[in-house]
């Protein structure tokens, strides 16, 4: 199930990428809900983590997002997923986990 959610998430970005309109944006936010929901469930506490910053970032910045920051996003939860990372305790990930959330944090302030 989450091979596909990420892909989903991954077609989801693409498809935003080009078009970034309010439904695309919508769609990508529904996918990275969907798998923060589902990833606590199936042990995956790293994917849920860098899903609620990309849906932070998706509901809570009101200026056009920069690709790359979305990018990092579906990046990290590809590895985290085809690493099989499902404990907390893999420092590189739990670094990479912290940065996208200041990043997130920091463009969303200065959007306010």
């Amino acid at each position: 199930w989450i091979e596909a959610d990420v892909a989903l998430l991954a077609d989801c970005r693409d498809v935003f990428e080009a078009t970034p309109n309010a439904e695309t944006r919508g769609d990508l936010y529904r996918a990275s809900l969907d798998l923060k929901g589902q990833a606590l469930t199936f042990e995956y506490p790293l994917v849920a983590r860098v899903a609620v910053s990309l849906c932070k970032l998706l509901d809570e910045a009101s200026a056009a997002i920069p690709a790359t920051l979305i990018d990092a996003h579906v990046d990290a939860i590809r590895v985290i997923v085809r690493d099989n990372l499902k404990t907390t305790g893999d420092k590189v990930a739990m670094l990479l986990s912290a940065e996208l959330e200041a990043r997130v944090a920091e463009f969303v302030a200065k959007g306010k």
